[in-house]
């Protein structure tokens, strides 16, 4: 099964979407909201069951996660996956959204322009 994923850092989602493939061992748990291990990263499913079709680059080259992570509960409480009544998704196949031209666009996890925390 192919899935999106966007990386878990400093409590939220960040980043655009990357694809993967779940391992057959753990595929019965992944679902929307697992969180999973990219290396040494913490990744969180955003989309399963992802079309062959819909993947822009040689399958082969897709990377294959197997392990679940242990997030505790509270870390992960109240990010969003879903889209946010402001979402105006862009052309692509992962939609990346266009922003409405607000504030809090510029930060948002599924920002099209995300502007980069250089704080961190």
């Amino acid at each position: 099964m192919f899935v999106n994923c966007k990386f878990f850092r400093n409590g939220q989602l960040s980043g655009r979407a990357y694809t993967y493939r779940i391992d057959e061992k753990i595929v019965e748990s992944v679902n929307v909201g697992t969180a999973l291990m990219a290396g040494n990263s913490t990744v969180v499913v955003t989309e399963v069951n992802v079309p062959e079709e819909n993947i822009k680059f040689s399958l082969d080259k897709v990377k294959v996660l197997d392990t679940l992570a242990e997030v505790k509960e509270p870390e992960v409480k109240g990010f969003q996956i879903s889209e946010p009544e402001c979402f105006k998704p862009n052309e692509y196949a992962y939609p990346l959204c266009n922003g409405n031209g607000k504030e809090e666009c510029k930060t948002c996890c599924l920002g099209e322009e995300l502007e980069p925390d250089l704080e961190q």
